[in-house]
């Protein structure tokens, strides 16, 4: 699952060269004469020569830029906004030394490398043009003043964009080989959530740190040969009771610079509203934050380009240290709308992860800023360009919702931002959803929502297998700017759907409801799911087991939180409140035990007793409740409505063992 969507991050375009075959490698980039000027006088010169040269000197470039940078910051006449824009520089212009510094010791030793580290030299050179473009933004947005009189500072970046261009169109002629295109990369396995559990590996220190804080279910309940190590466990809790009180000093702590098979650093953020702007800076590596759940564990902020923040660090969480993981987490930035530019999450982190997280802003809320990034079964909230960044990016079983913007506004859910024909860029959507938010559905109507525009002249953005509402506009897409990028940008959508998603037939979904105590319900659960293929009976099967796995996940966290408000009302209180946890934890297991015995093919006779006992469960604290304190705990509707949907996932199973 997630390794298929690492393995499509990589956008390859590039043909090979060999240096045989031209006798002229610098016509194949944009600016050759640049491109010959980097190594003169030299007519035996390869593709590798010269991209080692331009290389070389695009290093020597970065190098000088950043003195500049750090120069102008020292004076102290500077204003604020110069300030902060010149920050967003020295940040970015440090990476691209550190990319350039990579590349320079790969092309410099061989002329042949793998595919893998041939995508991986590719991505870095990308993310040089990425950077000094957003230095370049910044400056535009929040110091056009300054910068309008520091030719000193506006000269280096074009010239240091065109020479890393060039250095890229070299690498990919050379290096990129056109037999790779389409190839299947080898890749690490990260996670694999389909049943909702990380399959992590800690100690045992580390393991009961994670579960006592909550979080046993999350983890794997059966060993797998490909489990994510996990070197050390912090939680945050604002209350006291954890390592640290601010997630912030939970990341200083974490080690600086470590290597993916040491393991990850894991931080586990509690429930709360956390007021800070938080930072995952490039030596803070294999970092892995994961919450209590989404609108459980929230990092919030409020900073905005109307306020004086350049768009790159007016985000509420700023990640760029590489192999990060965020988990079951809201991400939200409440500048509102009327502040125009204002970031929820920024991310520049290469091979990083999102899942089960939810990004709420309005305009710009989620900056997929540079390198290979995969976010899965997360809420993206937001109204113009809210998706955009020049990044390798999957999207995948994703929700998305545009909200009410500004009056006169439009909404564009994506805006991709790749300026150079080589870069190996782009937003690809798969298996998500896309619907209003109540806002904008309750609205009069008259608000235009669009798949996307072209940030940049060689945006490229692909919709696939998704499930696109009717408020869609029917157009699809959205101009920028006149015809800017219109010859140049590649869109596309392909097996999208704007009714019942991925083409299920109603017969094959009245077929799978037909021996349910809850027919209307049984449908209306599938036909609402747009998560997950339903092409047969089994798809159709796990999303009712699914369903009802997420509402006794729900209900669980509603009697632990009722539980401690309740405190010491009564003991008979207490006892049905200790009763209904005990019970619906061994619920929630055994229906957890069905879910993977309907994926690995388990006998039909184990996963029905799998779910009997998961309602004989459910039961024993309905009679509990009842015996205890009578309808105080208000349990009866709760615990009903989950029967009940586990008497339907089990017809929905006794169709499929017949039909299946």
């Amino acid at each position: 699952m997630l390794v298929v969507a690492l393995i499509a991050l990589s956008f390859s375009i590039s043909s090979a060269q060999n240096s045989s075959s031209s006798k002229s490698p610098c016509n194949s980039t944009p600016y050759p004469s640049l491109c010959r000027s980097s190594l003169p006088n030299n007519k035996t010169a390869t593709v590798y020569d010269y991209c080692r040269y331009s290389v070389r000197n695009s290093l020597f470039g970065a190098q000088k830029f950043l003195s500049l940078i750090e120069k102008h910051l020292r004076d102290p006449s500077l204003s604020t906004g110069a300030a902060r824009a010149l920050e967003d520089c020295r940040l970015l212009a440090g990476l691209n030394i550190d990319y350039l510094t990579t590349s320079f010791k790969t092309v410099n030793k061989t002329q042949s490398v793998s595919a893998s580290v041939a995508d991986d030299v590719q991505t870095v050179l990308s993310a040089l043009l990425t950077n000094t473009q957003t230095c370049k933004e910044g400056l535009q947005e929040i110091a056009s003043s300054w910068i309008s009189s520091k030719s000193d500072v506006s000269t280096p970046l074009v010239n240091d964009t065109r020479l890393f261009s060039v250095a890229l169109a070299l690498f990919d002629n050379g290096w990129v080989h056109k037999n790779n295109r389409g190839k299947t990369h080898p890749s690490r396995k990260l996670l694999g959530l389909r049943d909702g559990r990380l399959p992590l590996k800690m100690s045992d220190e580390n393991k009961a740190i994670f579960e006592s804080t909550g979080n046993r279910k999350l983890l794997q309940s059966t060993v797998v040969n490909d489990q994510i190590e996990v070197s050390k466990t912090v939680t945050v809790s604002q209350d006291g009771t954890g390592n640290y009180t601010t997630i912030n000093e939970a990341v200083a702590a974490a080690p600086n610079n470590s290597v993916a098979s040491s393991g990850y650093y894991l931080i586990h953020v509690t429930a709360g509203v956390y007021e800070e702007y938080v930072v995952v800076a490039k030596n803070k590596k294999y970092l892995m934050m994961v919450g209590d759940g989404i609108n459980q564990t929230v990092i919030t902020g409020n900073h905005s380009v109307d306020d004086g923040w350049s768009t790159f660090n007016s985000s509420t969480l700023a990640v760029t240290g590489q192999g990060f993981v965020g988990i079951n987490m809201t991400i939200r930035n409440t500048a509102g709308a009327i502040k125009h530019q204002a970031v929820a999450l920024r991310n520049s982190a290469d091979l990083s992860t999102f899942y089960s997280c939810s990004f709420e802003g309005y305009q710009d809320t989620l900056y997929v800023h540079s390198l290979r990034q995969f976010y899965r079964e997360c809420d993206i909230y937001g109204t113009v360009d809210f998706i955009f960044g020049n990044a390798a990016v999957v999207l995948q079983n994703c929700n998305m919702y545009p909200r009410l913007p500004l009056a006169k506004q439009f909404n564009a859910i994506t805006a991709q931002g790749r300026t150079d024909p080589n870069q190996n860029t782009g937003i690809s959507i798969q298996n998500c959803n896309i619907t209003p938010a109540d806002d904008l559905a309750s609205s009069n109507g008259t608000t235009q929502t669009y798949l996307g525009r072209p940030w940049k002249e060689y945006s490229r953005t692909i919709y696939m297998q998704s499930f696109l509402d009717s408020f869609i506009n029917p157009a699809g897409w959205r101009e920028w700017s006149g015809d800017f990028a219109l010859n140049t940008s590649y869109y596309a959508e392909f097996s999208n759907t704007d009714g019942r998603p991925f083409g299920t037939s109603s017969s094959l979904i009245t077929e799978a409801c037909s021996e349910t105590p809850k027919k209307d319900l049984c449908e209306k659960i599938v036909n609402l799911d747009h998560m997950n293929p339903r092409n047969n009976l089994n798809d159709i099967a796990f999303i009712a087991f699914d369903q009802t796995d997420k509402a006794a996940t729900s209900n669980i966290e509603f009697i632990s939180q009722a539980k401690a408000i309740a405190g010491t009302t009564s003991n008979e209180v207490n006892k049905a409140f200790t009763v209904c946890d005990k019970e619906y934890e061994r619920a929630s297991d055994a229906i957890d035990n069905a879910i993977s015995g309907l994926s690995s093919k388990t006998k039909g006779e184990e996963i029905e007793k799998f779910l009997k006992d998961a309602s004989t469960a459910i039961e024993t604290c309905e009679v509990s409740t009842k015996e205890q304190a009578g309808n105080a705990l208000q349990l009866e509707h709760m615990n009903q409505d989950l029967l009940d949907l586990l008497k339907n996932a089990l017809g929905v199973f006794h169709v499929y063992m017949k039909n299946g």
